[in-house]
């Protein structure tokens, strides 16, 4: 789990190079969007995770094979109009 450092004043330190949390310091106050607990944490850490490119380039070859697999007819256990991928995206 990442945490936001802690800054001694709420204005950003424009002498620290790469301080990527700078612009959340005034923000510190605010709590977690989904809680503090540890499932809450775990939920939020998942949620996030779904953005980032190493989800959407993963989900992108998952999918990509997935088609190549049925369309080419070297298995079909979901054809054409590929209604178990898209049940799949709609979980």
């Amino acid at each position: 789990m990442k945490t936001i450092p802690k800054h001694p004043d709420t204005t950003p330190n424009a002498e620290v190079p790469n301080n990527y949390f700078r612009f959340h310091f005034p923000h510190i106050h605010l709590g977690s969007v989904f809680g503090d607990d540890w499932f809450s944490l775990k939920t939020e850490a998942f949620a996030r995770f779904f953005g980032t490119p190493v989800f959407l380039v993963g989900q992108t070859i998952i999918v990509a094979i997935w088609i190549s697999l049925n369309a080419t007819g070297f298995a079909r256990f979901d054809l054409y109009p590929f209604i178990l991928l898209n049940l799949a995206f709609s979980l």
